[in-house]
C-alpha cells in the first residue's frame, strides 16, 4: 500500500517539482534512499540475499514517477505527534472503510 500511495501521489503531479514525501514506512523511505540505486545497477533487482526484490514492479513504477521530480524522502514515526501523518492515517482509514462498504 505504501508504494502504491507514493506512486499515485507523485503521478498526480503535472509539472516537474521538488517534493518532500513523508511516510511512516521505513520500507518505503529506506528502499528509495538506500536500496533502489543498488537494485537498479549492481544487483539486477536482487536483495542482499540474492533473491528477486519483492514488489519489483511497484518499485520500478515508483522510480519512474519519482525520477520526474526532485524527491526527498522523510520517515516519521507512525501514530506519533506528527499531525500531518495522523491526519493522513485518518483519511486512509475512512477511505478503506468506504471501499469495504462499496464492495
Amino acid at each position: 500500500m505504501e508504494l502504491q500511495a507514493a506512486i499515485a501521489g507523485l503521478a498526480a503531479l503535472k509539472e516537474r517539482c521538488a517534493v518532500s514525501v513523508f511516510t511512516d514506512s521505513q520500507y518505503l523511505q529506506q528502499g528509495m534512499d538506500r536500496h533502489v540505486a543498488r537494485w537498479r545497477t549492481s544487483t539486477g533487482w536482487r536483495n542482499s540475499r540474492g533473491e528477486p526484490v519483492a514488489n519489483r514492479d511497484l518499485w520500478e513504477e515508483l522510480v519512474r514517477v519519482s525520477d520526474k521530480h526532485h524527491v526527498t524522502w522523510h520517515w516519521v514515526r507512525g501514530h506519533s505527534v506528527n499531525e500531518d501523518q495522523n491526519h493522513c492515517d485518518r483519511l486512509a482509514k475512512v477511505a478503506a472503510r468506504s471501499a469495504a462498504r462499496a464492495a
